[in-house]
């Protein structure tokens, strides 16, 4: 639950978790850390890059993994004048679908949770002439589906 101890010259391990694998919340944290989706958009060369700077920290490297650092910084703010902006690298478009990712991630989050007691015990399934019949978890997971189907494309036009 507490960051893992730093090495003899108090550098961060990076071949071992920060947290406890023990628990989940030291888990998710790891995962969280270490997992970035931008990844996904990262060229070979970006890749390969970044591959350097972690070995050149691996290696104990102190001085070049800090040159290192300096150089990417001042790249950026050459670049930018200033600042490194990510959000210049994609097309407009993609700005337009970030909230609504938002949103299709919340729903599909949010409306199974508040659901969680209808999917685990069911919901009444009625016959044409209004007589209960019992409860169905079937007929549970099929209505959380809908909604959350339903709710994304409503979200589409706002967008």
């Amino acid at each position: 639950m507490t960051d893992s101890p730093p090495d003899k010259n108090g550098r961060l391990l990076l071949n071992k978790p920060r947290w406890s694998q023990d628990t989940f919340s030291g888990r998710a944290k790891h995962f969280f850390t270490i997992t970035n989706p931008l990844n996904l958009l990262a060229t070979n060369e970006q890749l390969t890059s970044a591959k350097i700077l972690v070995d050149k920290y691996n290696m104990d490297d102190d001085f070049s993994y800090k040159n290192e650092l300096v150089d990417l910084d001042a790249s950026c703010n050459r670049r930018r004048g200033n600042q490194c902006d990510v959000t210049e690298r994609f097309p407009p478009i993609v700005g337009r679908f970030v909230p609504f990712a938002a949103v299709a991630a919340a729903n599909c989050v949010n409306i199974p949770l508040m659901r969680q007691r209808e999917l685990m015990h069911g919901i009444p399934v009625f016959d044409e002439n209004g007589n209960r019949l019992g409860e169905s978890k079937i007929a549970a997971q099929n209505a959380v589906q809908m909604t959350v189907v339903s709710r994304i494309i409503m979200a589409l036009p706002g967008m």
